[in-house]
């Protein structure tokens, strides 16, 4: 959605001064959930292309277009280098995060990482749900630690680490036991962030974030064993 979005700002199809339609109304284009379309449009806002007006609405800002940066596409992770890369940036931001959530946690925020975390449950069924719910429970958390800045650089990279996030479903897919891992980490954070030890998370984080790295690696590996053939 926000590709589209940013497509349309840089073709001039949406042009500065322009009103956006509402959250609802975008959600009801693109038949997708509210929370989708802000997570989106915050990004965009990030790259500064749009303002939000308190009890107006959304409105491109002027721009110059030949300056404006289509995301990050999957192709950038092709190479093994930016997936370093990336999995660095994720633990700077992540294990960050997660010890500021585990202070600053609300109710809320607990009930929104349990929510993802039930959803969660149904990656063997429901392989979209369950790859939905592992992005967005990780994004939970980034909102628990009220820091808005790290929601920014956390939306910066949300197509990266959601494609990251694709790979490592696509190799748990037919492995229980893996899936139960992926899953068992998500319980361990949680359960540290809302009994409020920074530590425990952070430790929890380190050990989610490393498995990932280990199956990147496999993914690698098997894709340099097919350009062998």
């Amino acid at each position: 959605m926000s590709d589209y979005l940013l497509t349309m700002i840089k073709e001039g199809t949406l042009k500065p001064g322009d009103k956006l339609l509402s959250v609802q109304q975008l959600a009801e284009q693109f038949q997708v959930g509210r929370s989708t379309v802000r997570e989106a449009l915050s990004a965009i806002r990030a790259m500064g292309l749009i303002e939000m007006r308190q009890g107006e609405g959304t409105y491109v800002k002027s721009f110059d277009p030949s300056h404006v940066v289509i995301p990050l596409k999957s192709q950038l992770l092709l190479q093994e280098e930016d997936v370093a890369h990336l999995s660095e940036v994720r633990k700077i931001i992540e294990i960050g995060a997660v010890q500021a959530a585990a202070i600053k946690r609300t109710k809320e925020n607990l009930r929104e990482m349990e929510c993802w975390i039930d959803k969660g449950k149904d990656l063997m069924s429901d392989k979209e749900t369950g790859r939905l719910a592992d992005f967005h429970f990780h994004l939970a958390i980034v909102k628990a630690s009220h820091n808005p800045i790290l929601l920014e650089l956390m939306s910066h990279i949300s197509k990266l680490i959601e494609e990251t996030i694709d790979q490592t479903h696509y190799l748990i897919s037919h492995e229980e036991q893996e899936t139960k891992h992926l899953l068992d980490g998500h319980m361990a954070i949680y359960e540290a962030i809302k009994n409020q030890d920074a530590e425990a998370a952070s430790n929890a984080m380190v050990n989610h974030l490393t498995k990932s790295e280990k199956l990147q690696s496999v993914l690698k590996n098997q894709k340099n064993e097919c350009r062998a053939i």
